[in-house]
């Protein structure tokens, strides 16, 4: 975004038409809802105010689950999301949540993991949101009905939030809740029922779930072999009848960047680009049709 910036004036008219010309090629994908993760290039206000500008222009051929993208801790988000429930709350638009940006990504260092990095056992990752912030947002949140997103790339980022979800859990009266870990690429063994207990979703993005050169170069580096053979557990959580969905992270992008749906399931089976290569984890990666299916409907 910092490059494009530095080329082009990125306005809601640029952004605009770039996104006209996508939800085109989303329909034609058979996409017919999304769940946005948070708006770039520009502010969030700008951002739901074009979607709705163009659900009235009838321009809008999908449904939007749309978030408050949560990275600061010196910001109460529960006020911001309870006033997107009001400001954006269309037919076609819904703003009612907000996603946690827990960590960064294993390429930087800045991932939250268990374990120390291979590479850099010593390395302490500064905290985007501290614990303390993220438990009592959680459970305030829980508490008003707002369900949360989290960007947990790490496996000890996923702990935290499963942590914050229980907490709330105890804390607040039963309710149909529908908190999502979002990427979940490491995810220790020991916290695969959690998921299921707890009722989170794990949505990961199938199109990266193959040893790609970023991962056999990257990751295998930075955490070593046993937590890289365990890397995108889908299967496993599935195994244990928690929730699993694909998401794109679009056009986000690790070494693939591909928003097709059809795409990713076929990542997440095979495991493999080269049909000559070890699938990604061996025997006990690749998901099947049937028990994706299962667990999608748990």
């Amino acid at each position: 975004m910092q490059v494009l910036s530095a080329l082009v004036d990125i306005n809601p008219d640029y952004v605009k038409d770039g996104v006209l010309e996508w939800l085109a090629k989303f329909s034609a994908a058979g996409l017919t809802s999304v769940h946005d993760y948070g708006i770039q290039g520009l502010s969030m206000d700008e951002g739901f105010q074009m979607f709705k500008d163009l659900e009235t222009a009838g321009k809008l051929p999908l449904r939007i689950l749309g978030v408050y993208y949560w990275n600061d801790p010196n910001i109460d988000p529960i006020p911001i999301v309870q006033k997107l429930d009001t400001t954006v709350n269309t037919p076609l638009i819904k703003g009612k949540r907000f996603k946690v940006n827990m960590d960064g990504g294993d390429d930087s260092h800045n991932a939250l993991y268990v374990d120390p990095y291979s590479d850099k056992p010593d390395l302490k990752v500064n905290l985007i949101i501290t614990y303390d912030a993220l438990y009592d947002a959680i459970k305030r949140a829980d508490k008003l009905g707002i369900d949360g997103v989290c960007h947990c790339f790490g496996d000890l980022a996923v702990r935290k939030f499963l942590d914050a979800v229980e907490g709330a859990i105890q804390a607040n009266p039963i309710r149909d809740r529908r908190n999502v870990i979002s990427h979940g690429t490491l995810v220790h063994p020991d916290d695969y029922a959690c998921l299921k207990k707890l009722r989170v979703t794990h949505a990961s993005t199938g199109s990266w779930m193959s040893l790609d050169p970023l991962l056999r170069s990257v990751s295998y580096r930075m955490l070593g072999k046993e937590c890289f053979n365990n890397m995108f557990p889908m299967k496993a959580i599935a195994d244990t009848g928690a929730n699993v969905s694909f998401g794109s992270d679009w056009p986000v992008s690790g070494y693939i960047s591909e928003y097709r749906p059809l795409y990713a399931i076929q990542r997440a089976i095979l495991r493999q680009i080269d049909p000559k290569q070890s699938p990604l984890g061996g025997k006990k990666g690749p998901i099947t049709v049937a028990s994706g299916t299962q667990s999608a409907h748990t």
